[in-house]
């Protein structure tokens, strides 16, 4: 028998006219609401799933976490503001990475482009930046995950919030079916979120340069993050690159550290620095620290080595 009803209801999954309601089981003239979830998912315009994507993202967006801004999905990411705190870029889904490393990718291609030019001028403040992209092979689940997710809202969503809701099928539909195809477009809409949070697995950030010749201003570094439940992507990025991660952003720098990063950059014939002075250093220069937005502790203040650090 458990075998028997798996079969019924991988069938009824599967069927085109093989409709069941309460344990009932009858063949219709009419396609079940599964195939056409399914047709209707195969016909979505790609860019109309990369944008329900990039939605998805721009709504992430909003919980900064820990970073003081976030630019979620931009269009170019050339164009997105310079900014003297720390800030994560989350790459749209047109520009994904592949591998497990900085080989040459869509993904790599597009931060080293906004690392250099801020519009049509130069980026001063490289530091503060890191970019968070999807991975190539998990995308096409996101993008199919979100193909199913937007078709069975057209199903089951609610016709007078979303304009692509089909009301004259839902007229048409029994209570027990508008009520399974909402529950499907629900559990649609969480698969597809999740799918997406999962995609965007590749941390990517400047650092100093080991090249020889002249004209190459960083390298770039990757992080991979880890696949489990996400509340949002900038909260993952920050767990993953803050000191309970890999240490890349920094909360706190002793003394000694903090002299021996001034030291080639302090000239001796200034008794003082300027905390603004300090707060572009460490904005621009690829080669420091990549400091919190909030103010970063530093133990001892008393002589010229020991400044404090900028908000």
């Amino acid at each position: 028998m458990a075998i028997f009803g798996e079969a019924l209801r991988e069938l009824s999954e599967r069927a085109t006219y093989l409709y069941e309601e309460a344990g009932r089981y009858w063949f219709s003239t009419q396609p079940t609401l599964n195939r056409l979830a399914e047709d209707r998912a195969k016909a979505l315009p790609d860019h109309e799933v990369d944008e329900a994507i990039a939605q998805v993202l721009r709504k992430d967006g909003e919980s900064k976490d820990r970073f003081h801004r976030v630019f979620a999905a931009p269009d170019e990411p050339i164009g997105i503001d310079e900014t003297r705190a720390l800030s994560l870029v989350i790459l749209g889904p047109t520009t994904p990475h592949a591998g497990k490393g900085v080989a040459k990718s869509a993904a790599t291609e597009a931060v080293t482009d906004a690392l250099i030019r801020c519009r049509t001028s130069q980026r001063r403040f490289r530091n503060t930046l890191l970019f968070v992209a999807a991975d190539e092979a998990q995308l096409d689940t996101a993008r199919e995950a979100m193909r199913r997710a937007l078709a069975w809202e057209s199903i089951g969503g609610d016709a007078r919030q979303d304009k692509r809701v089909d009301k004259r099928l839902q007229d048409q539909l029994t209570q027990a079916q508008l009520a399974d195809a909402r529950d499907k477009a629900k559990n649609s809409r969480d698969g597809a979120v999740k799918a997406v949070r999962n995609a965007w697995s590749h941390v990517l950030f400047p650092v100093k340069t080991e090249a020889t010749e002249a004209g190459t201003p960083f390298d770039l570094d990757h992080l991979s993050l880890q696949a489990k439940d996400r509340a949002n992507v900038p909260g993952a990025v920050y767990e993953k690159a803050s000191a309970k991660g890999d240490g890349i952003i920094k909360e706190a720098i002793g003394a000694q550290t903090f002299s021996s990063l001034l030291a080639p950059l302090w000239p001796e014939d200034k008794p003082h620095l300027a905390v603004s002075d300090l707060a572009e250093w460490f904005a621009a220069y690829v080669y420091l620290p990549k400091l919190r937005d909030r103010p970063v502790r530093l133990s001892g203040t008393e002589n010229r080595h020991k400044a404090p650090i900028p908000r």
